[in-house]
Parts: structure tokens; C-alpha cells; sequence
């Protein structure tokens, strides 16, 4: 609508009428059938005329009423059966019903079954005055005044499941909110386990690497032969390093930042941006500079692999390394053999301590990085095992499947 206002377009005649509208709409129309279903008497009970001024007035003052307590079951339901009764009693002949009807919905809709049942009681005494004055003003008999009663228990019947319908429909809605938020918190939970399992890998590897370089260059005595290109060496390999690991941590604060690893990798982004099977080489050669010997044997043909099972397989490594570094230290020996089968890839990677190994680094040790490793490995659908001892060994098998896409 070109050259419009927007408020004009949002106060558009067209527009939805709003609750309230509706509200008052509706008890115009209780009203409205009320005195329609009444046969135009004014003679009051103890004899007299009643204006018929008095009968509009309340009408009005009650369903005004009605309106402005939508929501507050009982005094909307205690109002609805005191002007049923009172006219009940004052005026024969005029048996207003809807008041009570809408009542009774609204109860039966609200609140539970227990706390509800007690107003389908609440209507008895109102249907029963309006039965009796039905009988008297057209001389029923018994057949009549049963099949009146039989009406007013239809009613209320109708009534009370259309209210208990709605009652479970918004209940179920309300348990479907509640699943789906209870969902999100543990979508979140999982996500900040992930993440924090993908920070302690990343960095366990890089860091325990750090530390045994720096102490290696700490303990070089001056004046020893190249102990100055010794020096240079170390802090070479710790800049490396360091810079390696920055490099990861970025990539997951990267994550982080697009929701963390779930919403990244439905998004798209990959494990193997975190690190692959092809990639191990620098962990070795990290490794390796720390004074570390490691024997890598690959065997068999490659297969392509799962994403999260190449990512599994690369953290398997850099955990391995990591467990060698801390608790072997300088002159441990490592065998990592990577071997390529028909239907699964096998991983072996066993450590001997050497006699370097520094009680510092042995500290930061908590379990958590082969706990976090096992989960890795089972979550993709392999096998997981340690066997301690002199000879430290972890093993893993991961099944070979048909590696998925992230566009899928």
C-alpha cells in the first residue's frame, strides 16, 4: 500500500478484533438469547409487575460483570448462579441459562478435575428451580418434568466435556512447551560438555608440549656445547606449538560463537575442521621435538571415514600423545599403529615412560581426556579400551560406514 502510514495500515478496519471484543461480544449474545428464550411475563412470584427496565438493567450489570471477571473462575461462576437463582425464584417465567452455561465452560476449561467437579454440582440447584418453574407454568407432567430434567443434564453434559476438551488441549500444549524447553536445556548442556571435552583435547596435547619444552630448555646448563641452539630449539618448538594451538582454539570459539558444536555442525561446519586422521602428522612432530621417540606403522588400505569418526580418530591420537608426554616425559618411547581393515580401522597406541618424565606435568593429569575419549569413540559406534601397566596401551576400533555430509 504505497503512500500509506503504517499506523493507518496497522488500525486497518479489517484487522482481527481483539480478545476483549470478542469477550464482550460473546456475553452480548448470552444476553441477547436469554431474553429470547423468554416468553415476555412480568408477573413476580408474590404478585406485581415487574418493570421491565429493572430485568435489562441487571441483565446488563451481570454480563458486564461476567466480562471484566473472564478469568477469575469462581466469583464469575458465583455470579453466574446468583442471577440464575435469583430470577429463578423473583421471575418464573424468565429462566436465563447462558450465564451459567459460560460459567461452566470456562471452569470446566480451567481447572483441573478435582477442582473443577464441584461447580457441575454447583448448576444442580439453578436447573432444578428452572425445571420446577417450567412445570408449573405449563402444567407438565411427571413425563415432562423428566424429559425437562433430562435437557438441563444434556446441557450441562455437552458443556462440561467441551470445557474438559480444551482443558487437555491446553495441557497438552503446556507439557509440549515444557518438553521442547527441557530439550533445549540439555541441547545446551550437551553442547557446553562438548565443547569443553573439544578444549581440553585441543589444548591438553599443545600445552603438556609447552610445558616439557620450557623445562627442557630451563634444565640446558650454560656453557655446554650448542647448548645456545639447544635453547633456540625448544623455544622454536614451543612458539610452533603454541601457535598451532591458538590456531584450534580459535576454530572453537568459532563454534562457540554460532551456538556451539550442535547448531555448527547443523550448520554446516564440520569435526574435521577440529582436526582429522590425515592431520596427525604435527602432532607427531610435536611430539617428537619434545624428546619423545614415536613409531607411526599404518597399515592396509585407507576408506573414506564418517566425519565425527575422523575426528574421533585424530582426538585419539592427540589423547595418546598428550598421556605420553605427561606422564613419560622427555625420552619416553610411543608405537602407534594405525591399521586400515576391510570393514573397521584399528588403533593402537602404547607408551613406555622414560627417564625424564616430570612430576608437574604428571599432575595436571585427571582421567577426564580418556573418559571424554571413550565417549568420542562409543558415540560413533566403536569400541574403546585401555590395558595400564609398565607398557601403557589405548585401543580403538571405529566400524567402517558411508561418511555424511554436512550439506546433509
Amino acid at each position: 500500500m504505497p503512500g500509506v502510514p503504517l499506523a493507518v495500515v496497522r488500525n486497518h478496519p479489517g484487522r482481527r478484533p481483539s480478545r476483549t471484543a470478542l469477550t464482550i461480544a460473546l456475553f452480548a449474545a448470552a444476553f441477547v438469547l436469554d431474553l429470547t428464550m423468554w416468553s415476555g411475563g412480568t408477573t413476580l412470584r408474590w404478585g406485581g409487575e415487574l418493570p421491565l427496565w429493572v430485568l435489562v438493567a441487571s441483565g446488563l450489570l451481570t454480563y458486564g460483570g461476567l466480562a471484566v471477571l473472564r478469568g477469575r473462575t469462581g466469583w464469575a461462576f458465583c455470579v453466574a448462579l446468583a442471577y440464575t437463582v435469583f430470577w429463578g425464584v423473583t421471575l418464573p417465567e424468565y429462566q436465563p441459562f447462558t450465564a451459567l452455561t459460560i460459567a461452566l465452560f470456562d471452569a470446566a476449561r480451567r481447572l483441573p478435575l478435582r477442582a473443577a467437579l464441584p461447580f457441575v454440582v454447583g448448576c444442580v440447584p439453578a436447573w432444578a428451580l428452572n425445571t420446577a418453574n417450567a412445570a408449573t407454568l405449563v402444567a407438565m407432567d411427571a413425563a415432562g418434568v423428566a424429559v425437562t430434567a433430562a435437557l438441563w443434564g444434556v446441557i450441562t453434559s455437552l458443556t462440561w466435556m467441551a470445557g474438559r476438551s480444551g482443558f487437555r488441549a491446553e495441557e497438552n500444549a503446556r507439557l509440549r512447551e515444557e518438553a521442547l524447553a527441557t530439550r533445549a536445556r540439555l541441547a545446551r548442556q550437551e553442547d557446553r560438555l562438548a565443547l569443553s571435552r573439544e578444549l581440553h583435547d585441543a589444548l591438553s596435547h599443545s600445552m603438556g608440549a609447552i610445558a616439557l619444552q620450557a623445562a627442557g630448555a630451563r634444565a640446558v646448563a650454560a656453557g655446554e656445547p650448542d647448548s645456545d641452539a639447544r635453547v633456540l630449539a625448544a623455544l622454536e618448538a614451543i612458539q610452533s606449538t603454541s601457535t598451532s594451538s591458538m590456531q584450534e582454539l580459535r576454530r572453537l570459539l568459532g563454534l562457540l560463537a554460532e551456538g556451539g558444536a550442535r547448531a555448527a555442525d547443523d550448520a554446516g561446519v564440520d569435526f574435521v575442521e577440529l582436526g582429522r586422521l590425515d592431520a596427525i602428522g604435527g602432532l607427531v612432530r610435536s611430539t617428537r621435538a619434545c624428546g619423545v621417540t614415536v613409531r607411526l606403522d599404518a597399515r592396509g588400505r585407507p576408506f573414506p571415514l564418517a566425519a565425527d569418526q575422523d575426528h574421533a580418530a585424530y582426538r585419539f591420537v592427540q589423547e595418546g600423545l598428550a598421556n605420553a608426554l605427561r606422564h613419560g616425559g622427555r625420552g619416553s618411547h610411543v608405537d602407534l599403529v594405525v591399521a586400515w581393515g576391510v570393514d573397521e580401522l584399528g588403533l593402537r597406541l602404547s607408551s613406555t615412560a622414560g627417564a625424564g618424565r616430570d612430576a608437574a606435568l604428571r599432575a595436571h593429569g585427571s582421567g577426564r581426556g580418556l573418559r571424554g575419549l571413550e565417549g568420542r569413540v562409543t558415540a560413533c559406534g566403536g569400541l574403546f579400551a585401555v590395558e595400564p601397566g609398565e607398557v601403557f596401551t589405548i585401543r580403538a576400533t571405529l566400524p567402517r560406514r558411508r561418511p555424511v555430509s554436512a550439506s546433509h
